[in-house]
């Protein structure tokens, strides 16, 4: 009897230590990673100028694409032309469709700190 409660006792410490990796390494990967200052300010003026058209969190649209995952996508939705970061700057400089330009409402540092973040979506 004693062999039989020792090799129970055996498996339920595998398998609790096989599952506390397996959760850990789960919400590791679902863990974002830290934003950089840049893309924190650019959170910020995100949320200010941008989120009442996208979303950030979800590829769904509201008015505009939803961005999650926009930078590896690689695309844009409107036209499919390539995303780098000149053509970024320029979308969100010139507008397009129904976005608005923002070159006259966002000075440079805070274009660049919006497209750092957006890049983390």
């Amino acid at each position: 009897m004693r062999t039989h409660l020792g090799l129970s006792t055996a498996f339920i410490v595998f398998a609790a230590t096989f599952f506390g990796v397996q959760l850990r390494s789960s919400l590791a990967q679902d863990a974002p990673a830290p934003l950089s200052e840049s893309a924190t300010r650019g959170k910020a003026v995100f949320q200010e100028k941008c989120a009442l058209c996208h979303n950030a969190e979800t590829a769904e649209k509201k008015i505009g694409p939803g961005l999650k995952g926009f930078n590896a996508r690689g695309t844009f939705t409107s036209d499919g032309s390539k995303v780098t970061d000149e053509s970024l700057k320029k979308f969100i400089e010139a507008g397009k469709g129904m976005m608005p330009p923002f070159k006259d409402t966002l000075e440079p540092a805070k274009l660049q700190d919006v497209m750092d973040y957006v890049k983390t979506l």
